[in-house]
């Protein structure tokens, strides 16, 4: 159970979103430690399946408690982990380790993500958690709704022995103050000596159920 600060929780999830999605992860390995030659490896996975999000409460320093799962179809399926969601998309899951296609999908889901008043004059924001090595960039445009908000953007990452460089589009519903369509291109380098390797994640994710929307 996660508690950071006063925290208040629903009985019944106040509100559940279902994202459908696909995911495409390939990694390069190459291992120089050899006397005479590099080793290369190369492996690719891929899934496709339903992101479930029960939103259960708002803690008091505007966290947005929830709760994910996965179902995939090749094996990619994870039980309900709680979590909190912040504004500048920290998310805090204790110990566990979310799937990138779940961290692509949540990272915009507080309802603070988008706050339009806070747009400089080229319709950008900057998001520079403290401490966390992380660097965001958004730009936002018009969408092809009256309501839906076209952003893009580019996360930044980097620790002694890695670097992750993300490009995310999103369409967002400022009605309803959730992503419809979520894609993410996602490079992870990391140098480990002798040993090196390059991931590429591509996640799209489509909302297809919100209990919040009222037909």
């Amino acid at each position: 159970m996660i508690a950071t600060a006063a925290v208040l929780i629903a009985a019944a999830p106040l509100r559940q979103l279902v994202y459908s999605f696909t995911v495409g992860i390939n990694d390069s390995t190459r291992d120089s430690s050899m006397s005479n030659h590099d080793a290369y490896e190369n492996g690719q996975t891929s899934d496709m399946g339903t992101i479930t999000v029960d939103v259960t409460g708002v803690e008091g320093d505007g966290g947005l408690v929830l709760s994910v799962a996965e179902s995939g179809r090749n094996g990619r399926s994870v039980s309900p982990t709680e979590c909190v969601v912040y504004a500048n998309t920290n998310i805090m899951c204790g110990s566990v380790q979310l799937a990138p296609e779940e961290s692509a999908v949540l990272r915009t889901l507080n309802p603070k993500f988008l706050d339009l008043s806070t747009l400089d004059d080229k319709n950008h924001w900057h998001i520079a958690p403290p401490g966390s090595g992380v660097t965001i960039d958004y730009s936002a445009a018009k969408g092809p709704t009256a309501s839906t908000v076209a952003i893009t953007g580019t996360r930044d990452e980097k620790s002694s022995q890695t670097m992750i460089h993300s490009e995310m589009t999103y369409t967002y519903d400022a009605s309803t103050v959730v992503p419809t369509q979520v894609q993410e291109y996602e490079t992870i380098h990391a140098d480990q000596g002798a040993r090196n390797s390059t991931t590429t994640i591509d996640v799209t994710a489509k909302l297809t159920s919100d209990s919040g929307v009222k037909h």
